[in-house]
């Protein structure tokens, strides 16, 4: 194991990581709000389990019948003329 470490020391030189500022903020976040964290990945895993379960739920129901209709164009009614006025008594 040395001998391997010793040899990627040799060809990649010593290799040091520090995380930049905004994950060590983001730490201190989840440390700072880890139960209010806990219960919003909670809800939000209920709320995709809910959705996949609805759209499975969904696609399983009976699919409609589809219809075609053809129909010739209804002419148009002709109404008779009427000679003398429309009288309607009271």
């Amino acid at each position: 194991m040395k001998l391997l470490r010793h040899l990627t020391t040799l060809i990649l030189g010593e290799i040091a990581w520090t995380p930049p500022s905004w994950v060590k903020a983001l730490i201190g976040f989840v440390r700072a709000h880890r139960e209010k964290l806990r219960v919003a990945v909670i809800f939000t895993a209920l709320i995709v389990i809910c959705t996949g379960g609805a759209s499975i739920w969904y696609a399983r129901q009976p699919k409609p019948h589809l219809v075609t209709l053809q129909a010739d164009d209804v002419p148009i009614t002709p109404l008779p003329v009427p000679d003398q006025p429309l009288v309607i008594p009271w």
